[in-house]
């Protein structure tokens, strides 16, 4: 009759008290666990080199093993493993950095090895990852870049300067791009910048300038083509606004630039000499009072106060509604038909006020000589604020 074992009811050949080999081993470890435990620590205690050795090729062999076992233990027990995790840090914060910076300083080639590897075959994953936490953590992002930046600004400088040059078009276009989606936050963060650092500006200003000075002429001659009715009225609003100064800084100018601008106007007289003809003509008709006023002065008769012709002129107006001649009421529209006579001549110690002026034709004045003589007739009373204005 064959022998066959009753606990696993094969045919065996040896049998050992009843059972095959094979479960009496078992039943006899289950029997003498701790005896058997104590006896391998003992063991593993007096050959540690040998147990590494041992523990380092088991790993190789069985990596992907190993791999599954952790992960499917880490699913079942996700929870309980993440608080005992965090429990654990935060009694051994100390030791855990002193052993991770012993590690990596042992394994420094190793881990980078190990770091490029996983980027290359993880690009997007990392990169949506990244983009994830930056989102979640705006301000802490913030705060580590300044910081980064602080210390490593030459640094970070010369490598955005090689990439740029290395990579000239692909920058600008990326640049150009994020100012049209950005346009308005750019914009502040620049004037905000600007205001809080106008020496900085003015220096970058001034070195660029320096580098590139016909390149700069160029772009604001194509600006102010583009934009001569703009920049006429911001300078014609600021002349308004800042008169004082506006004279001043020309009256500077023109002492430590005389000769270059007395070259400028001769050239412009020759270049535009008809179109000064003009509008001189132009503005002598519009403007009648005060071109008498220009040449009394340049006659030698003594200061003329602003204002005072054209007071004359219109008071002559408002008292017969055309310009005429005091003596012999002729009308004198234009202006050569016309002279403003002093009643008493300068050469006998007459003055440039407005009792003094009268309006004479050119026949009447010139035949008057140096005679005093008043043809008003009425009773002059010098006018008080804006009434023939």
């Amino acid at each position: 009759m064959e022998k066959t074992c009753p606990a696993c009811g094969e045919f065996k050949e040896s049998l050992v008290k009843g059972l095959c080999q094979k479960c009496y081993d078992k039943k006899w470890y289950l029997e003498n666990l701790e005896k058997v435990r104590a006896a391998t620590r003992k063991w593993q205690k007096e050959n540690i080199e040998r147990m590494k050795v041992y523990g380092e090729k088991w790993k190789l062999e069985n990596k992907e093993k190993i791999q599954a076992y952790h992960r499917r233990r880490y699913h079942k027990n996700k929870e309980k493993i993440q608080t005992k995790n965090k429990k654990y840090c935060l009694e051994n914060k100390e030791k855990i950095q002193t052993r991770g910076k012993k590690y990596y300083l042992e394994n420094l080639e190793e881990i980078k090895i190990k770091h490029k590897r996983y980027r290359a075959e993880n690009k997007e994953k990392l990169k949506a990852s990244a983009k994830k936490w930056k989102l979640e953590n705006k301000e802490k992002t913030r705060a580590t870049q300044k910081i980064y930046y602080i210390k490593n600004r030459k640094k970070l400088n010369v490598q955005r300067k090689k990439r740029y040059i290395e990579n000239k078009e692909k920058e600008n276009m990326q640049t150009k791009k994020y100012y049209l989606e950005n346009a308005e936050k750019v914009n502040a963060a620049t004037r905000k910048w600007q205001k809080e650092n106008p020496e900085k500006v003015k220096a970058a200003q001034k070195k660029y300038y320096l580098e590139n000075i016909e390149k700069v002429k160029a772009g604001w001659e194509k600006y102010r083509i583009k934009n001569k009715e703009k920049i006429n009225a911001q300078y014609k609003r600021y002349r308004v606004e800042n008169i004082e100064k506006v004279k001043a800084s020309q009256k500077i100018y023109y002492g430590k630039n005389k000769e270059k601008i007395a070259k400028k106007a001769k050239k412009y007289r020759v270049e535009n000499g008809e179109h000064l003809n003009a509008t001189n003509k132009k503005w002598r008709v519009e403007n009648p009072g005060k071109r008498r006023e220009t040449q009394l002065r340049r006659r030698g008769y003594g200061t003329v106060k602003k204002g005072v012709v054209d007071l004359v002129i219109n008071a002559n107006i408002f008292k017969y509604g055309i310009v005429t001649c005091e003596h012999c009421k002729k009308q004198c529209p234009n202006l050569p038909d016309y002279h403003i006579d002093h009643i008493i001549p300068v050469s006998k110690g007459g003055s440039n006020d407005y009792n003094n002026l009268q309006i004479l034709c050119q026949y009447c004045n010139l035949s008057k000589h140096v005679d005093i003589a008043d043809y008003r007739g009425d009773k002059i009373i010098e006018p008080q604020g804006s009434l023939f204005v």
